[in-house]
Order: structure tokens, then sequence, then C-alpha cells
């Protein structure tokens, strides 16, 4: 009936993401997906900026949702005792995404790039990305523009400057967006709606 729907189980482990993204990227009326992961997973879903958990999967589930560790489940609540810690995670769908994109794909291979290399600076991950039409050059005068140093890496954005609705994936996206702007495969921002579409 259209109705938005709950989700809560209990994933096997080694599929905990496939089986969160596909929720999500389906596009099915969630209202929250409650979850029991691996505690380390449940970390990085939940991590903020400038910390060791924060990556690809912490924006990819926040673009999504608000993500919230509500219990955590020691190796000794089972038998028999695992060698890992689990946690119960809720994540509570946004009614609106905060960035809105034409092409999430698109958007998602931004993030996984700005990750790939984590000690690299965000110049260097997004330009050494083969999958990517973006040069070193490309990336550092996109950076530039947005009033941040070259040097900053993708885990340290948001805790050193907030741009753009304090969003590290709001920043990724509308600063790549204008290096690929003459690029096949880039996407242009259209002010006249506040979204990026891929040019004609």
């Amino acid at each position: 009936d259209g109705k938005p729907i709950k989700v809560v189980a209990n994933l096997p482990y080694y599929i905990t993401t496939p089986i969160i993204m596909g929720l999500f990227e389906s596009h099915v009326p969630l209202e929250s997906v409650t979850v029991m992961v691996q505690k380390e997973v449940a970390d990085r879903m939940q991590a903020g900026p400038g910390t060791k958990d924060y990556g690809a999967l912490s924006l990819a589930v926040q673009y999504y949702s608000e993500a919230e560790i509500v219990a955590n489940v020691p190796p000794n609540c089972f038998m028999p005792r695992p060698n890992v810690g689990s946690a119960v995670i809720r994540l509570t769908c946004h009614k609106d995404c905060p960035v809105k994109v034409t092409d999430e794909k698109w958007m998602f291979r931004i993030i996984r790039a700005s990750f790939n290399q984590r000690r690299k600076t965000l110049q260097n991950g997004l330009g050494n990305d083969a999958s990517l039409p973006v040069t070193k050059e490309q990336a550092k005068a996109a950076i530039e523009s947005m009033g941040l140093s070259a040097t900053i890496r993708g885990d340290q954005f948001e805790s050193s400057k907030p741009v753009r609705g304090n969003t590290f994936y709001a920043f990724v996206v509308s600063a790549i967006c204008r290096a690929c702007k003459p690029l096949e495969g880039g996407l242009m921002r259209d002010e006249s709606v506040g979204t990026y579409r891929k040019p004609a």
C-alpha cells in the first residue's frame, strides 16, 4: 500500500553491507532499518569526519539515513562465543536526502575514490582513480575553489571547514562536478533546480 516500512533483522555478518545498501538503493519506502551487525561495521556506519572509522560506508549510509548505535552486544552473549563484538544499529531514513543528485552511482564513485588511498590527499585520491575522468590538476583547482587547501584528506574535510551544508559528500559532489564539467561522464550543477545532472 506504499506505506513506509520498518526493517528489523539479525543479518549474516559477511553480507551486511550489500543487504543494507540494496535496501537503500532500491528506494523502497523505508522508515527505518534496525539490524544487528558486527560492532566494527556499526562503528563505521555512524562514524563522523576526522575519525579512523569515517569512510565511504559512513557516507553511503548517512546519505540515506541517520545512524545510531542503540545497543552493544558483547561476545559473551552468544554460545558459542564469537571472536567479534556485535551492535544493534538503527538507521532512520531521511525524508529527503541531504544532497539531491540525478546519478547516485556517480556520486558514490567519487566518494569511494576519496577514500581508496586514505593516507593520500583528496587531490591525489581523486586524480589517481582511473574510473574518474578527473586529473590531479582539475581536482586541485576544484578543491581550492571551495576555499580549502589542496593538501586536505577526505577523512579530514568536515572537521576542517564546513562547506555546502557541512557535509563531506556535498563538497565532493559539488567540487568534482565543477572539475568534470567539460568532460564526458561528469556532472553539471543545474542552479535552477539545485541538483546535479550529466551534461547534454
